[in-house]
């Protein structure tokens, strides 16, 4: 429900909602995203993914971390972000989430 924002994200996590999307497309066969993403073949692992999307769209953000001070870290939130966009905004196959509930519900 959260992939539709009929939920609000921040219940369920935008990476959570990128897994399940990933996840959604793969069991429907659907690989557009391979091409899209510029991947070598398709993923089951929404880490890899949302790496491969911080690399393409160059998301980086500065983090502090204790002893250490600021470094700059990829941003798999904005990754996360930008996969469920391109679903949002049909980059990706136009899907009915319920297709299976209506086909044999």
């Amino acid at each position: 429900m959260a992939l539709c924002e009929t939920i609000l994200e921040s219940a369920v996590g935008i990476t959570n909602i990128a897994d399940y999307l990933l996840f959604y497309l793969n069991s429907r066969r659907d690989f557009d995203y391979v091409e899209l993403l510029k991947l070598s073949e398709p993923c089951d692992d929404i880490t890899k993914v949302l790496f491969r999307i911080c690399q393409q769209f160059d998301l980086r953000k500065e983090v502090v971390v204790p002893g250490e001070g600021r470094q700059e870290r990829w941003d798999f939130d904005s990754a996360a972000t930008q996969f469920v966009y391109l679903f949002r905004k049909h980059k990706l196959s136009d899907h009915c989430l319920d297709a299976d509930e209506l086909l044999y519900g």
